[in-house]
């Protein structure tokens, strides 16, 4: 029996989850700008915890590397590139590596992998048909799907496109059973899958994101299926191998 769990915070993550299919969400924004700029052509991204380890990254593999992200929803001093999907344009980011930190989702990304996730699939509304379609035909028994929330917190998005990401699976495959987490959220998804972009644009975190001049990312990061891209998270680099 296939079985599909969601944890609403990286702090719900138990367990060695190397016989996982896991999934990270961080739709406002980092996975939504993961898809945007491997989409852009971006050859790869390192996330990375903090600044100081970006920088790191610049300095190991040379100058050409991008640093991208933010803190306190804002680009870094000294970054090239902020945590808006709008920002990672072809002409940008075309064959690039980018290293990029973030205060949600590049944890996210890496408290999975320490887990002993040897390969994480990274999923946004914006590539949800894709990333289901992947998860669906994945053999293994336990499906995870983990959100990163906001600072700890538990976050209405990520919440929603983790329901998002169950309801389709078992659609697909109505043979995986959802966990009661899994139900709750696709539960909650599908109650408001008609009126979505107002779904997300109601959270606390988007609201902060709208009050400072970031309310176009909200729109765009709830548009479903932009793209048939599944960024995969594996050897410490995002990738689309």
């Amino acid at each position: 029996m296939r079985r599909l769990d969601v944890a609403f915070t990286p702090a719900d993550v138990s367990g060695d989850l190397a016989q996982t299919a896991s999934v990270v969400i961080d739709v406002l924004r980092a996975t939504t700008v993961i898809v945007r700029a491997l989409d852009a052509g971006a050859e790869r991204i390192i996330p990375t915890l903090d600044p100081a380890d970006a920088r790191a990254v610049r300095t190991g593999r040379g100058p050409n590397v991008l640093l991208g992200g933010e803190r306190n929803a804002v680009r870094i001093e000294g970054f090239d590139l902020d945590n808006s999907p709008a920002s990672y344009r072809p002409e940008t980011v075309g064959g690039a590596t980018i290293a990029f930190t973030t205060t949600n989702g590049t944890r996210a990304l890496q408290r999975v992998a320490s887990a002993g996730a040897t390969r994480v699939l990274c999923a946004a509304f914006a590539n949800l048909d894709a990333l289901v379609e992947r998860l669906a035909s994945d053999a293994r028994a336990h499906l995870l799907v983990v959100c990163a929330g906001s600072e700890g917190a538990v976050s209405l998005e990520d919440t929603l496109c983790a329901g998002a990401i169950a309801a389709g699976v078992v659609l697909r495959d109505p043979s995986v059973v959802l966990t009661d987490a899994g139900r709750a959220a696709a539960l909650l998804y599908t109650g408001v899958r008609e009126r979505l972009v107002e779904a997300v644009a109601s959270g606390e975190h988007a609201q902060r994101l709208a009050s400072l001049g970031f309310a176009a990312d909200v729109v765009a990061a709830a548009q479903r299926n932009t793209s048939k891209s599944v960024p995969i998270y594996a050897n410490h680099e995002i990738t689309l191998r």
